[in-house]
């Protein structure tokens, strides 16, 4: 607002008309300059307060987008009418030729830009790098052009706006290049591009403050458009990270051979729970979230718990007893009280998946192993005692038929005769065969995933070695007499 001269703010004041209300002229008094000052003032400060939110809100993001149109606008119009804007495009295209001879040039010449399957962590990085060459040698080569532009023609518009456009080739590369989580690769495209584009042109400071004023407001809460968007762009790309943390934490974690099984499942867990813990805070911090609103939001999450979350919690806890105690973990051989017997194949937050030997894979909520009895065959030792029955004709001899099947069986790999050796016992005499039963020890669960089942190899033994020593399998039998006499 432009300030009004002392002088001229007394004689408006002076000359106002005096108006009669009810046929009553009231006696004229003189004001003082000080107070026709004073209403001056307030008039005046109401004016600014009344009209300066319109006189922001029209000249908002509209009128900035509309001034960039014009004014891109006309410079095209200026550019199409000068000679240099030609010359110019004859140089873009020197520099456009230059930079794609040369980056399929270096991309097969340096090894490291080869992508081959397997890699990982640094070199998948320099390998995908290769990807960005080309747009990266616009951006030199354009910034060059423009510079012998501006050296010979006196003017470099046309390539700088070309570099720009390089620029944001260049970003939205990038992106496709290193992003290959779908949902942060769509963040990308649709939020960082729009904010290079606004930064090249000088817009995005006042973009920001446009999308700051659009406010909702609710008693003491004010929630701006900036502050969703900021809300949602921090969320995705701080939650993508944590989620690469925490897999390569816990990589780094198992690979620790000097740890046992349980405590590197309990340290995975752990460190799993504070990566994002810390992902939370830094979220907040970000948005720009007092921490200590958060409150109201505890206790309505512990009255949650209380109601509607009672499952939950109960199954992140015994998870949590579960590693803590050992009870149960990774590559353990359990039974359950239903009937479900397999191998653990992991042990999460909520519930532990159980490889079956018939091929399921079953989620058994953490719960059930705490309050229900569980059979853990391979808790204190790898090693898994297996049995197979099988019986021979009355007319074999029992000694050598032991004999025979021990030194067989011993021979198979994952028979583990260190620990302990395969041993035959005679079980009962049958109605038709002497009955036997094999007991040997192996190291895991029989029919894991994607190893074959050694139970049944040992079955397949003991077969070739009854029929290697014509040693007979009795079929059962029954033997009828039938006596004739007068009734």
């Amino acid at each position: 607002m432009s300030n009004i001269p002392l002088s001229e703010t007394l004689e408006a004041v002076q000359e106002l008309p005096k108006i009669n209300i009810g046929g009553n002229t009231p006696p004229t008094q003189p004001i003082e300059p000080a107070e026709q000052v004073a209403v001056i003032d307030i008039a005046a400060e109401e004016t600014i307060d009344i009209a300066t939110p319109a006189v922001e809100e029209s000249s908002g993001i509209a009128g900035s987008l509309g001034e960039i149109f014009q004014n891109t606008l006309s410079e095209a119009q200026h550019w199409m009418t000068e000679t240099s804007t030609y010359l110019q495009f004859g140089v873009l295209a020197a520099a456009f030729f230059i930079a794609s001879t040369l980056a399929p040039f270096f991309r097969n010449k340096v090894k490291y830009f080869k992508e081959v399957e397997g890699l990982t962590g640094f070199w998948w990085f320099v390998a995908r790098t290769g990807r960005l060459l080309f747009p990266i040698f616009l951006v030199v080569f354009f910034g060059i052009a423009g510079e012998i532009s501006n050296v010979i023609f006196n003017t470099k518009e046309v390539c700088e706006g070309a570099r720009r456009v390089a620029v944001i080739y260049l970003a939205w590369t990038a992106l496709k290049t290193y992003i290959t989580n779908p949902f942060i690769r769509k963040i990308g495209i649709w939020t960082l591009t729009p904010i290079a584009i606004l930064s090249l042109f000088g817009q995005l400071g006042n973009t920001a403050d446009y999308l700051d004023s659009v406010k909702f407001e609710t008693g003491d809460i004010s929630i701006s458009v900036l502050m969703v968007l900021k809300a949602i762009i921090s969320a995705g790309i701080l939650f993508w990270l944590g989620r690469i943390s925490s897999d390569s934490g816990q990589k780094f974690i198992r690979e620790q051979e000097g740890l046992e099984i349980s405590t590197k499942e309990l340290l995975t867990k752990l460190f799993e729970i504070l990566v994002y813990v810390v992902i939370f805070v830094l979220l907040m911090q970000v948005v720009g979230i007092d921490l200590t609103a958060l409150a109201i939001v505890g206790g309505a999450v512990g009255v949650g718990i209380g109601f509607g979350l009672q499952n939950i919690a109960s199954n992140f806890i015994s998870g949590m007893i579960l590693l803590f105690e050992g009870a149960i973990t990774k590559e353990d051989v359990v039974e359950l009280d239903d009937g479900t017997f397999g191998v653990i194949e992991k042990v999460g937050s909520r519930s532990a998946l159980i490889h079956t030997f018939d091929g399921k894979e079953i989620m058994v909520p953490n719960e059930d192993f705490i309050t229900s009895r569980v059979t853990n065959w391979s808790h204190i030792s790898e090693f898994i005692r297996y049995e197979v029955e099988f019986g021979v004709s009355y007319d074999s001899d029992p000694h050598e038929v032991r004999r025979l099947i021990e030194e067989a069986v011993a021979k198979h790999p994952a028979v583990r005769d260190d620990h302990e050796e395969p041993e035959v016992e005679m079980k009962a005499f049958g109605e038709s065969s002497i009955d036997f039963c094999l007991e040997f020890w192996a190291e895991g669960a029989d029919e894991r995933k994607g190893q074959p089942s050694f139970v049944s190899d040992v079955m397949f033994i003991i077969w070739d070695t009854l029929k290697a020593n014509n040693i007979k399998i009795p079929y059962p039998q029954r033997d009828v007499h039938i006596k004739s006499g007068g009734v």
